[in-house]
């Protein structure tokens, strides 16, 4: 909640406490003079916004306005109403006016002003200006806590950790018991990314003042940072169904935040309709929230209810909306990506040509980095990964064999008789061929330790942007990338190369993250897929999701094929554990690990292979 002004105005003290009839009675006694007027005006509004009802307290400061446009006071309430409806960039003019028309500098209210100023700027994320707001109100009352926090809180947030938190270690220190200011100092150590120690302030704040809504907020915010999903939704489920449930509903711009934040995790949980009800609720108060839309969309789609909503036509609209928001958001990343491809695909000269060279080892780089940290992240459930490659029955190992060789030949064959659009894929612009990009380290090493030109041909193009570059790689390296085919030792008539295990290593690491990439996709397109027309739609998803990964556009068709077969197992599994168990989630989990054990050891066998054929090429003299 948007506090209210501390500050107490002596003129309206008469008309504070009013029944709510008698202001409009009051007004029309001609008797009134103007100042009492005034009085009687700012009285009647401060009771209409802890009503909630901002539309008809602004109209009412409109008019003490008019009566008399340079009253400070009158000026301050009718920021404080704009701030409450959102509009921030009028309260922070308005805030203004009130200060330039502010008599006495020193007066308490200038400092409040200042204050309130930062905070429309904090709500915009202007950070900068808000800070130099607080320090103006600070600067005035040194010991004004409220500002102290706000400004270690706007600290934080630009990457100033130490300051931020010390800011708010004084304003506890002035206001150790104000809610307000304990949350800040919360909100500032989440940022610097002390979790605990941020979690334990927010329930230090609830300890005081257990209705705090934002507390609330930010207490399933860090469960949510700290892993702890379930929690997290025990937090905001009851918070969210609070809000919805009040008479007078006056949402502030933290709401949004907390709505998206509870769809995000019900999509986690699986919970789809949970998690579309909960991204209304965001765009009620936030109407353009990317997010909301784009969770929304996500749950439409993992349900298999898009396509059927978006061709009714009393939900095309709503639907409609949704993807202009996600679009108009995304334009100008589209338009980079455009841009880029167009220039890799068709540009000349050196510029372009390093472009075409670089990428790939950025990219590369990339790739080994999120795999590596997905392990990381893993490396408590490590059994997992055991129990889906030996632990879900001998013949999951034929089944995904089976469904490999039904899969490549299906390829093949359509590779030879499609058109020639239906090869491409993106990855060709930047990697020179089309293919999933999860193997394009392996390729790039490939090329290095067989066709050592590649970085020096890197170089090479960069020269006439970097002096000297070819001479630095000579200098350091000698011969570049000779290292990658440093002799090890031999095998029989294979010879093994540093590149050689290199590649042995990325192929672990990426055959144990396979069981909880396949898991996730599993999960997001098989599980509640419990009849042939949602199988079949899933299934397309499945396939045509692909695209993303760089493969030509005929390999996300063919790949509809195996996630229909995954799809049979899930429903087999499902529906036999269903009928003995009669446990609809016990079945769906009993389903998803089947089909999760079918897709991983189809993936880790088609990544042998591949890799094995790479490796053949380095390794036979």
């Amino acid at each position: 909640m948007i506090v209210p002004f501390n500050f107490t105005i002596p003129d309206d003290a008469p008309f504070t406490g009013l029944a709510l009839g008698q202001y409009q009675k009051r007004l029309n006694h001609s008797s009134l003079s103007p100042a009492s007027q005034l009085s009687l005006m700012r009285c009647w509004a401060k009771q209409l916004l802890d009503m909630g009802d901002r539309v008809q307290a602004m109209d009412i400061l409109a008019e003490a306005i008019a009566l008399q446009p340079d009253n400070s006071f009158t000026l301050a309430l009718y920021g404080l109403a704009q701030e409450q409806a959102g509009q921030l960039q009028t309260a922070i003019k308005t805030y203004q006016q009130a200060l330039d028309y502010l008599s006495d500098v020193q007066h308490p209210l200038a400092a409040e002003l200042w204050y309130r100023q930062g905070t429309a700027h904090r709500t915009r994320q202007a950070y900068a200006a808000a800070i130099a707001s607080y320090q103006r109100a600070i600067a005035l009352n040194p010991d004004y806590a409220d500002a102290l926090s706000s400004r270690g809180v706007c600290l934080a947030l630009t990457g100033k950790y130490k300051k931020g938190i010390q800011d708010c270690d004084r304003a506890v220190a002035i206001a150790p018991h104000a809610a307000t200011v304990l949350n800040n100092r919360g909100i500032a150590l989440m940022a610097a990314n002390q979790r605990l120690k941020a979690l334990a302030q927010f329930e230090q704040v609830l300890a005081i003042q257990p209705d705090y809504a934002k507390a609330q907020y930010n207490t399933a915010l860090v469960l949510m940072r700290l892993g702890q999903d379930g929690a997290a939704l025990a937090r905001l489920t009851p918070l969210l169904a609070d809000l919805a449930d009040r008479e007078v509903y006056t949402p502030e711009s933290w709401h949004a935040s907390a709505c998206t934040l509870h769809a995000f995790l019900l999509l986690k949980q699986r919970q789809f309709q949970g998690a579309i009800a909960s991204c209304r609720q965001a765009q009620r108060c936030c109407p353009q929230d990317y997010a909301a839309a784009l969770y929304k969309i996500t749950a439409m789609v993992a349900t298999g209810e898009f396509w059927a909503v978006f061709t009714q036509a009393q939900t095309r609209q709503e639907v409609g909306r949704d993807l202009a928001t996600i679009g108009n958001t995304l334009k100008y990343r589209f338009l980079i990506l455009a841009i880029v491809i167009g220039i890799l695909t068709w540009g000349q000269g050196s510029v372009v040509d390093f472009l075409r060279r670089a990428l790939p080892i950025v990219l590369s780089v990339g790739i080994i980095a999120l795999v590596g940290m997905d392990l990381w992240r893993h490396k408590s459930r490590l059994q997992f990964v055991w129990q889906v490659y030996f632990r879900c029955g001998w013949l999951t190992y034929p089944r995904a064999i089976l469904t490999l060789i039904v899969t490549l030949f299906t390829f093949t064959l359509a590779y030879q008789y499609s058109p020639g659009f239906m090869r491409w894929g993106w990855a060709e612009a930047v990697f020179g061929s089309s293919g999933n990009i999860i193997f394009q380290p392996i390729n790039l090493l490939q090329e290095w330790s067989l066709h050592q030109p590649a970085l020096e041909n890197l170089w090479a193009s960069l020269s006439p942007m970097v002096a000297g570059g070819r001479w630095f790689l000579h200098t350091v390296s000698g011969q570049p990338l000779g290292f990658l085919n440093t002799y090890l030792f031999h095998i029989g008539d294979f010879h093994v190369t540093l590149a050689t295990i290199l590649t042995l290593l990325f192929w672990l690491a990426l055959v144990m993250g396979v069981p909880f990439w396949a898991n996730l996709e599993e999960r997001i397109f098989r599980q509640g897929a419990n009849t042939w027309q949602a199988i079949a739609i899933r299934s397309t998803q499945f396939g045509l999701v692909h695209l993303l990964a760089g493969i030509p556009l005929i390999g996300g068709f063919v790949l509809i094929l195996p996630g229909f077969l995954f799809a049979c197992r899930y429903k087999y599994v499902r529906d036999r554990h269903y009928r003995r168990h009669q446990n609809s989630q016990q079945a769906d989990a009993a389903g998803v690990l089947a089909s999760t054990a079918d897709h991983a050891v189809y993936n880790a066998i088609l990544m042998t292979l591949a890799i094995a054929a790479i490796l053949w090429e380095q390794m036979v003299p």
